[in-house]
Parts: C-alpha cells; sequence; structure tokens
C-alpha cells in the first residue's frame, strides 16, 4: 500500500509537534487528576485521623480523671493500711500477760497496786504478803515469769517474817504479736 502524503514538510513537522504537544497535556491532565486525587485520599485520611487522635485524647483525659481518683482512694487506703500495721506491731497482748500473772501470785498474796508503763518498759507492784514464805514463793515465781526481766526487790521485803508490805520493780519482756 502505498501512502500519499501531501502536506509540506514545515506543515508535517508542525503536525507532529502537535500530536506530541496533545500526547503531553493528555500525560499532564492524567497527572494532574491522580495528583488531585491523591490529595483528597491524603486530606480526608488526615481529617480521619484528627477526629480519632481527638476522641482517644477524650476518652484518655476521662481515664486519667477516673484512674486519678482512684489512685488518690489506694493511696488513701495504702496510708490506712500502714497506720493499722504500725498500730499491730506495737500492740501488746495484755490479756495474755495478766492471765499468766495471775498464775504467779500465790495464796496468802495480796495486790495494792500494779503498774506497767509500756513507753519506759517499767513494771512495778505493790502488795502485801501474810507470811514470808508467802513473799518468798512470789518472788521465784516473778524470776521465772517470761514476760519480766531484771526483777528488784528491796531488802525491806523481807525484814518482817508475817503482814508485810512488798514492792517490786522489773523490765518488760513483752512478746511481740
Amino acid at each position: 500500500m502505498i501512502y500519499l502524503n501531501l502536506l509540506s514538510p514545515q506543515k508535517k513537522e508542525d503536525l507532529e509537534q502537535s500530536f506530541i504537544f496533545a500526547i503531553l497535556g493528555n500525560m499532564a491532565e492524567t497527572m494532574l487528576i491522580i495528583i488531585i486525587l491523591s490529595s483528597i485520599i491524603l486530606l480526608s485520611a488526615k481529617v480521619m485521623l484528627q477526629n480519632n487522635f481527638e476522641v482517644i485524647i477524650a476518652q484518655s483525659t476521662l481515664i486519667n480523671r477516673e484512674f486519678g481518683k482512684i489512685n488518690q482512694d489506694i493511696r488513701k487506703l495504702n496510708r490506712e493500711l500502714k497506720d493499722i500495721d504500725q498500730v499491730q506491731t506495737e500492740y501488746v497482748f495484755w490479756s495474755r500477760f495478766l492471765t499468766e500473772f495471775s498464775k504467779t501470785v500465790p495464796p496468802g498474796i495480796r495486790l495494792a497496786d500494779l503498774s506497767i508503763n509500756q513507753d519506759n518498759n517499767t513494771f512495778v507492784i505493790n502488795g502485801y504478803a501474810a507470811e514470808r514464805a508467802n513473799f518468798l514463793e512470789f518472788k521465784k515465781n516473778l524470776g521465772n515469769f517470761p514476760f519480766l526481766k531484771n526483777l528488784e526487790s528491796p531488802i525491806a521485803n523481807l525484814l518482817l517474817p508475817r503482814n508485810a508490805n512488798f514492792t517490786f520493780s522489773a523490765s518488760l519482756n513483752l512478746p511481740k504479736p
């Protein structure tokens, strides 16, 4: 097949340039459409992310407020537990002490005064002994009493054989709970 070209070379060149410009124009339009679509997608993604970020911030603020209150309650409870623990570590089972102490008092002994100072760790007792033997037995029992140490008794406690007033002092040796 024979092609017949009736155009002049100048026109031919102009036509080729027009064709190249048309192709370049189409490519530019396509690129512009792609860029615009990408921009729309990125812009909508940015808006969605911004909204999600604001929702997350609002939720975390609520959570922080709620947990802040819970943390304050926990701190308060911990302080109370520390106070309770301190009371329990300083607590002395006086009922056990007094029950065991009452077993050391023999017949013929009357107690007039019993002073216990836990802060100074001292124990002082005053009383009356019907017989010296009762006094000596009581002294022996107190010496063997596990909650007392360093038992002291004035020599004057031994002078009267009957109807004697006595005094004992000692240091407390109390067990911890």
